[in-house]
């Protein structure tokens, strides 16, 4: 995840880094440490990010892009 993406997973959500920080575990400080390029997270930062915006219904691809996942039921 880049630090645009994760902008922009926040947009899509309407969040801002306190409400991201509250999902994730993490601190709104390393998340904006992480988005204005401050610091590299570590891989668990990172990890708890993406299962944030994942548990919200967002998918962060590899190509670069944000989007809802698509929902699907059975039965």
């Amino acid at each position: 995840m880049t630090p645009e993406q994760c902008r922009a997973a926040r947009r899509l959500l309407g969040w801002d880094e306190w409400a991201l920080a509250q999902r994730s575990g993490r601190s709104a400080q390393t998340i904006k440490n992480f988005e204005v390029g401050r610091h590299k997270p570590h891989v668990g930062t990172v990890q708890a990010l993406q299962s944030a915006f994942a548990r919200a219904g967002l998918l962060i691809a590899e190509d670069g892009t944000v989007s809802y996942a698509a929902h699907t039921t059975t039965g």
